[in-house]
């Protein structure tokens, strides 16, 4: 056998560590390629966006912005990643890539795991339908007419004052409710309704509506002037159509008017309430008057000197004429009246 010379020698070994080196590669190759020899590949997903949609909730979902493809539960994760905050109803905002793979991140979800055939910007518009201002402006009528009964021979008519902006509202069941405040409507002549769009029961907007409320109806209006204390006569009044929202207490075509005291000074046309007349007292200040006193059987009657005047039924103050004792009576009638007794008199 010949001898080997130190050249065979480095050789061999030379060869023996590349083949090491080499085996040592492919082993890496292998674990990098499948993480560890004998472990599935990571899940993955593909997912491609679209450059404009329409999202109808609050909130955008990567779901919402277009298809996922691929392992099925990472794809279900991933799309309830919320990516932000929807714009307002009929608005758009815009969604960055880049901020998509921050909010991957936050959710514990590796970018590196999704294949994304998406824009590099995505247009989002939020849905929504329109209450356009004929709709506010029959809710709001509807309401005041509801509020308003019309009294036997009246005729309401509802009138907007102002045309209100149209609401944008996010889509779902609508309803529209109108508050005009029931002592509003029924004192004044103009009512500022208040609304509110509520949209699958949540409230979706708000917004007023100006109205004014005309009822017309037959009512006593007066023909001159008419100063304090007249009595009325025969031709001092007629019955005209007039607007009467906001007037308290007309007088009816029904009412008797001659003969009332005008309290107020009054313009022609002016129309006549419940406030502005009274009755023609039946006792005046400074009347002596008979005023009856019942005790069981025995009624006695004693002169007095009235302190007020009042119309029969009201009370009044008078003083004795023998006594000079103050004390409360009840009108019955013209220079008549009935002591009020307390208990014990």
């Amino acid at each position: 056998m010949g001898m080997r010379s130190p050249a065979d020698s480095g050789n061999r070994g030379l060869r023996r560590g590349l083949f090491h080196l080499a085996t040592a590669l492919v082993l890496n190759a292998c674990v990098l390629s499948t993480g560890v020899l004998g472990e599935e590949p990571p899940a993955r997903v593909e997912v491609t966006l679209l450059p404009e949609v329409t999202v109808r909730g609050p909130q955008i979902r990567l779901g919402d912005l277009g298809v996922l493809r691929g392992d099925p539960t990472l794809a279900a994760r991933a799309r309830e990643v919320i990516v932000g905050q929807a714009p307002l109803p009929g608005r758009e905002r815009v969604v960055e890539l880049s901020y998509i793979h921050i909010r991957m991140r936050q959710s514990r979800l590796n970018p590196e795991h999704v294949d994304f055939l998406a824009p590099d910007r995505i247009v989002v518009r939020r849905a929504g339908r329109t209450v356009s201002p004929e709709e506010q402006i029959r809710a709001a009528e509807a309401a005041v007419r509801r509020v308003c009964n019309p009294r036997d021979g009246e005729k309401g008519i509802v009138e907007p004052l102002s045309t209100p902006l149209p609401l944008t509202v996010p889509e779902g069941e609508l309803q529209l409710i109108a508050d005009p405040g029931e002592g509003n409507a029924h004192a004044a002549s103009v009512v500022a309704v208040r609304l509110r769009a509520l949209v699958d029961g949540t409230l979706a907007a708000t917004a007023s509506v100006t109205v004014r409320v005309r009822r017309l109806s037959p009512v006593w209006v007066a023909t001159r002037a008419l100063s304090y204390g007249t009595l009325l006569a025969e031709g001092d009044a007629r019955v005209e159509q007039r607007d009467v929202a906001g007037i308290a207490q007309p007088l009816a075509p029904n009412a008797e008017i001659v003969g009332l005291r005008v309290r107020r000074m009054l313009s022609a046309g002016s129309v006549l309430t419940a406030s502005c007349v009274e009755a023609t007292p039946d006792v005046h200040r400074g009347d002596t008057i008979t005023v009856s006193l019942r005790a069981g059987a025995i009624r006695v009657r004693v002169p007095a000197k009235a302190l007020e005047e009042g119309a029969a039924g009201g009370e009044i103050r008078v003083v004795n004429l023998t006594g000079g004792r103050e004390y409360r009576v009840r009108v019955t009638g013209p220079g008549t009246a009935e002591a009020i007794l307390g208990p014990g008199e």
